[in-house]
């Protein structure tokens, strides 16, 4: 059981790599998720910004 969730855990922070490289090539200035820490910023051009906490 340990071992899928691990596996779940990776899936979920891999997925999220691909979004954050997607948005950062299209030169978006703000990603919307939960995923990530409020008013981190990523690259010195990407703001996050938690939809839930605004």
């Amino acid at each position: 059981m340990l071992a899928k969730a691990f596996i779940d855990t990776n899936i979920v922070i891999y997925a999220l790599s691909l979004i954050v490289a997607t948005a950062l090539e299209a030169g978006c200035a703000t990603l919307y998720t939960e995923d990530l820490h409020h008013g981190q910023v990523i690259e010195g051009q990407m703001t996050v910004t938690n939809p839930f906490s605004v």
